[in-house]
């Protein structure tokens, strides 16, 4: 059940409302809490106030707050529970009270031992989930606002950001589970993960051949990023070689040959002897660099890649429109033309542009069995190459989730 956000009740004495208005500065000039942080903790006071007002029946003022009693604090934590709240809103919605009344008693406002009797909700124990960078960063900001001392809180700071960077707990961070083992866990599933690291790099090699072969110097339709005064063929001074692409291709090999040794490490004597550990030694780590680093070097490819639409176009029109034959065999079929009868009639023009040179949409128009199954416009339409790219915003939104 979502938590509303109440703000202080008109029943708040105005000394109260302005020792809150204090502690929320306090957060947030001192110790630097981000500003949704401020306004949560802000929240969680209110409540409580609120409840406190009705709870007693009149206006609260500072001073009551220094006769408030752990019998009225687990009144209001338990009607949070009644509004189906979590455990952990609950915990954190202490820990804020908690926060502020040590505040108020650092400043000589007021002094209330009565939430030192009162023990945290139980909430169930689960695994963390992974964080995404940007919720790391926020609570690397944010750690230091729970602590009362500014050494504390840089202390609490650099604990955190070891225990991230280090990547300790990882495994808990991804939820995973022990497996039920002999001396040794089978080895299917380090191979299953060599397979992981093999695939990744396979559909960027997918990616790093197609690019080699489109900036071979006779097709030339992309280039790798070049900077000035670089060199690129030792003996052939005009050519930039598609360096990143290879490299790409021949460590999708390494990590090909590395599951090839993670499938043999499979089959162990009596499920227990320990021949795989040596080869494990080598290819788990760098199957899991290499295959970090494909994916990185793949990205840098991209990001400086070089497109030559003119050249496409080059391409396309050397052809004198042969790349359209597929669309008017179709459409003698659409017209009524059995499609064995045809394909020899687009054949024939292709083979006599193949062998004669010309013009293949010219050579159709002079077709009499073409041109009496296909008007001219028609037959005109279907040499258009925006037909054949109308989808590409589609198939940009389905894979990156935008059209640009």
């Amino acid at each position: 059940m979502a938590e509303r956000r109440p703000k202080l009740t008109l029943a708040v004495a105005p000394d109260l409302e302005a020792a809150v208005a204090r502690w929320q500065a306090w957060l947030s000039e001192e110790r630097r809490a981000a500003s949704h942080t401020v306004k949560a903790y802000q929240s969680d006071i209110a409540q409580f106030l609120n409840f406190l007002c009705l709870h007693r029946g009149g206006t609260i003022a500072l001073v009551d707050l220094a006769d408030l009693t752990p019998t009225e604090v687990r009144a209001w934590l338990a009607e949070r529970v009644r509004r189906n709240i979590k455990a952990s809103s609950n915990s954190r919605a202490l820990s804020v009270l908690r926060s502020f009344f040590r505040w108020l008693q650092r400043n000589g406002l007021l002094e209330n031992t009565a939430l030192s009797a009162i023990r945290g909700p139980k909430t169930p124990k689960a695994l963390p989930r992974a964080l995404s960078d940007r919720e790391a960063k926020a609570v690397v900001n944010e750690v230091a606002s729970l602590t009362d001392e500014d050494w504390q809180g840089l202390r609490d700071t650099a604990v955190l950001l070891l225990l991230y960077g280090a990547g300790l707990r990882i495994g808990e961070a991804l939820g995973l589970t022990p497996v039920p083992a002999t001396q040794v866990v089978a080895r299917d599933r380090h191979a299953e993960f060599l397979y992981a690291c093999s695939s990744v790099a396979a559909t960027c090699e997918l990616m790093a051949v197609e690019l080699r072969h489109l900036q071979r110097t006779e097709v030339r339709e992309v280039q790798e990023g070049f900077k000035p005064g670089q060199k690129g063929s030792s003996a052939m001074p005009h050519k930039r070689n598609p360096i990143s692409a290879e490299t790409i291709s021949g460590l999708a090999r390494v990590l090909r040959s590395n599951l090839s040794a993670g499938l043999q490490d499979v089959a162990l004597w009596h499920e227990r002897d320990i021949s795989h550990s040596s080869v494990e030694r080598i290819i788990l780590p760098d199957s899991s660099q290499l295959a970090f680093y494909v994916m990185k070097r793949l990205r840098r490819l991209l990001d400086g890649l070089v497109i030559f639409p003119a050249r496409m176009q080059e391409n396309l029109d050397a052809s004198f429109g042969l790349v359209f034959s597929q669309p008017v065999l179709l459409a003698l079929v659409q017209a009524g033309a059995t499609r064995d009868d045809a394909y020899r009639i687009v054949q024939r023009n292709a083979m006599q542009v193949w062998e004669h040179g010309g013009d293949f949409l010219s050579l159709l128009k002079d077709d009499a069995q073409v041109i009496q199954a296909i008007p001219e416009s028609d037959l005109v339409a279907l040499f258009d190459l925006g037909y054949h790219v109308k989808h590409v915003d589609e198939i940009f939104r389905r894979v990156f989730g935008t059209g640009n």
